[in-house]
């Protein structure tokens, strides 16, 4: 109960830190390089060596993978019934099945269940960033259709 609290009084503190304009206009870039390169590798070098791998591994590294696929899947029949553009089919790919449980989902996922699932929810999170990295990359440039799609400009926008 007390995570719910938390990312509530979060949410309530950061709506009145905007309309205080008591922050700088740009103080979120330094909150989020803080949480992205000090916060984030930090619970991961807590957790990730105290794991057991195992086989049960598999469904928690394969499911975002799964979920991708089907998201995907869904959105490109979608948007062809609903002839939607290549750009908006590209956005809805990105959002629709690729997600961040690091930011939300570690304060939800102890209030949920305990700290000894983080090790879990790390492992999707990993996961779901390598598809954002490297699939979600080729789903943009594809989308944007500003850019022809190579292997060279792949590897600059990672």
């Amino acid at each position: 109960m007390a995570n719910f609290i938390l990312i509530g009084l979060c949410i309530i503190a950061g709506i009145l830190f905007r309309k205080s304009k008591t922050l700088p206009k740009d103080a979120h870039k330094g909150i989020n390089a803080w949480i992205i390169y000090i916060a984030l590798p930090a619970v991961s070098f807590k957790y990730l060596p105290h794991i057991t791998w195992s086989n049960d591994l598999l469904f928690p590294a394969l499911a975002p993978i799964c979920i991708w696929m089907l998201g995907w899947l869904f959105i490109t029949i979608y948007s062809r019934v609903r002839k939607l553009s290549t750009a908006s089919t590209g956005g809805l790919k990105l959002v629709s099945s690729l997600s961040n449980t690091s930011f939300i989902g570690f304060p939800l996922i102890l209030a949920y269940f305990s700290e000894k699932e983080i090790p879990i929810a790390i492992i999707c999170d990993q996961i779901t960033f390598t598809l954002l990295s490297t699939i979600g990359i080729i789903v943009a440039i594809r989308a944007s259709q500003q850019q022809k799609l190579n292997s060279q400009l792949v590897l600059k926008k990672y």
